[in-house]
């Protein structure tokens, strides 16, 4: 049985082949031994042909799948047939062991042009969703120029022209404050544009944070006042940020206005801006009428300060984008009773204060133009409750 444990060593139909040569054919005159494998191809010893068919070959048994050449003994055939049964549980195991590797094989194949099907699928889809969102970025982009352009005649009919009627003034208000409405809608689209496709590559630059945000804060004052809302602030002094002073703005004008937005007359804002070596804070608090944040966009503005005009929503999720962009987080907390808390926090980098760039260089644009369309919205809805005024 010697020979049993090594044919059953055998790992594929050659290798068995050569086996059975070394071990019985060769002292008894046989040439060359042939295995078929569950294909029907022959794998032969010696040699490293693979036939189709046999040539020259004499069957051991009827319809074995071992074979031979050359002559055998009657006591060599003898044998051979009493080792047969354990050749064929050894041709069974090696026949297993090919269809299993001619599965792997196919499996592989198919992944790998599935792999490639899909790949080209999502490369298509990239090149729709960007096609879709540059056509967005241009339309919304040639909505907001000649409405930029139209706000500055009817600005001067409004300021200039002391002949214009007042109920024409306030309606040139009305049409103003639309305009006003559309461009920041048109805006936040660009903003999301912009980051969908990461047209504007964010620059983060050192900046005095705590001069940063306290030039917008008193930018808002005025607003703030208007809408009858006490503002407070807390800003500590020489915080240093690394930020992109365009994305940054856009975070604190949406904060804002959030605050006025959900807060009532008589009601009070706090900003708190503290920072520790490694982390700043800032937090704005309205103490209004919370936010609905489980809501869809388009019901955001229910239940907001009556004498603000609702809006769409979206702001938040930019937000969200623009704080990831600075290496920043934002959370919200928000109650009906205690109103909403927005929480920013950033890096702080105290080591970059000697770097520090004048503030001159930032226009704070974004802000000037935030809080003119607030104003020119209380303006409109405070004549809408008293028409009087407006006589």
């Amino acid at each position: 049985m010697q020979g049993v444990e090594k044919i059953a060593a055998a790992t594929s139909y050659a290798h068995l082949a050569e086996l059975l040569h070394k071990l019985h054919f060769s002292p008894a005159g046989a040439q060359s031994i042939a295995v078929a494998d569950s294909m029907g191809l022959w794998h032969i010893f010696p040699g490293k042909a693979v036939a189709a068919e046999k040539k020259g070959f004499k069957p051991i048994g009827k319809a074995s799948r071992i074979a031979f050449t050359g002559s055998l003994s009657a006591d060599a055939l003898s044998n051979w047939k009493i080792i047969l049964p354990w050749l064929n549980v050894k041709l069974e195991a090696l026949d297993l062991k090919e269809r299993l590797g001619r599965l792997h094989l196919i499996s592989a194949a198919e992944s790998k042009l599935a792999s490639g099907a899909q790949k080209k699928t999502q490369q298509k889809m990239r090149r729709e969703f960007e096609e879709k969102i540059q056509f967005f970025n241009r339309y919304a982009h040639d909505l907001k120029t000649p409405l930029s352009m139209l706000t500055i005649p009817v600005e001067n009919l409004i300021l200039n022209d002391g002949s214009v009627p007042a109920k024409i003034r306030l309606q040139l208000e009305k049409i103003k404050t639309a305009i006003y409405t559309v461009l920041r809608t048109v805006g936040y689209s660009l903003d999301a544009a912009r980051l969908m496709t990461a047209k504007r590559a964010t620059i983060l630059t050192p900046y005095d944070f705590s001069l940063f945000v306290r030039h917008v804060v008193e930018v808002y004052a005025i607003v703030f006042e208007s809408y009858g809302i006490r503002l407070e602030t807390e800003i500590q002094a020489e915080i240093v940020a690394e930020i992109d002073a365009i994305q940054m703005e856009k975070v604190l004008n949406n904060l804002l206005n959030n605050a006025v937005k959900h807060n009532l007359p008589g009601g009070t804002t706090k900003v708190i801006l503290a920072a520790n070596r490694k982390q700043i804070t800032l937090t704005v608090e309205d103490g209004g009428l919370g936010v609905a944040l489980d809501m869809p966009p388009k019901h955001t503005g229910q239940g907001v300060n009556p004498w603000v005009f609702s809006s769409h929503g979206f702001g938040l999720e930019i937000v969200r984008a623009l704080m990831r962009q600075n290496r920043g987080k934002i959370k919200i907390l928000t109650d009906t009773v205690k109103g909403t808390t927005a929480i920013i926090t950033l890096p702080a980098r105290p080591e970059l204060a000697e770097s520090i760039r004048s503030m001159r260089q930032h226009n704070f644009y974004f802000t000037m133009h935030e809080v003119e369309l607030l104003a020119s919205e209380r303006t409109t809805l405070s004549r809408r409750r008293n028409p009087r005024s407006s006589s």
